[in-house]
């Protein structure tokens, strides 16, 4: 039978820690500090991986045109890097294939090397000439007041920040925010549904609900019900359902 204070330690760590401890030959406290210093280690070790692997996908974002498909199946990618000192050679896998990799159960296939990808990146210039020639369509959908940023950065392929940026630059800013803010309570808090093809339908033709209700015959309340989600769009009637498509397929 083991001693009471060896009995006591195993109360408090555990008989596996304890097996470790005396594999070791250290005392309580030294093993206490040897396992802090050990998490911390592996604590920085995976902020490091994290570091690596945000660099390659924000490489993948701004420069490669890449489809991000299992190099195995096809299926919808994770990264994997062979070497994390190397951030630009990845393999593409789905989750699945990723874990038979790591668990030496699928043999690697051929690293893709990021710096031979195509680059897809305008020259900054050519951004620059593009975001100007677009913003005076970008501020009259903004005065519409059916747009706020991420709409206006989905429309015209450009960042949010940046459209933020050029638009505090113009004269009436204060008018354009105002609208902004406005057209974000409407979209993000009312419209939850940002995929709706009733909300898109009406965005991208600047056309109230009303005058909705008017060309599809079908009530305002119904409408917004099915606009917000509180009524799914595929348990309407067929009736309301023929008369919507009717109207969205002619867009």
């Amino acid at each position: 039978m083991l001693p009471k204070e060896d009995r006591d330690i195993i109360s408090q760590i555990g008989r596996y820690h304890y097996n470790k401890m005396k594999k070791l030959n250290m005392t309580l406290k030294e093993y206490t500090e040897f396992k802090k210093e050990t998490k911390s280690k592996i604590k920085q070790k995976k902020n490091e991986k994290n570091k690596v692997r945000y660099r390659t996908i924000r490489y993948i974002e701004r420069y490669c045109d890449l489809q991000m498909k299992c190099q195995v199946c096809g299926k919808r990618a994770e990264i994997h890097h062979p070497n994390y000192k190397d951030y630009l050679k990845i393999n593409l896998l789905c989750k699945e294939h990723h874990i038979l990799l790591h668990n030496f159960e699928l043999i690697p296939p051929k690293v893709i090397d990021l710096e031979q990808i195509k680059v897809k990146e305008q020259p900054k210039i050519e951004k620059q000439e593009y975001i100007k020639e677009k913003l005076q369509d970008i501020k009259k959908d903004v005065l519409s007041g059916y747009y706020n940023y991420s709409t206006l950065s989905e429309k015209y392929k450009i960042s949010t920040g940046t459209i933020k940026k050029y638009l505090k630059k113009e004269t009436d800013w204060n008018i354009l925010e105002e609208k902004l803010k406005k057209a974000s309570i409407v979209l993000d808090k009312k419209m939850k549904h940002k995929n709706n093809p009733i909300q898109k339908y009406r965005m991208e033709n600047k056309m109230t609900i009303k005058e909705f209700s008017d060309i599809t015959q079908i009530p305002v309340p119904t409408l917004r019900a099915i606009e917000s989600g509180k009524t799914d769009i595929r348990k309407i009637s067929f009736k309301t359902r023929y008369k919507l498509n009717k109207v969205l397929e002619q867009n």
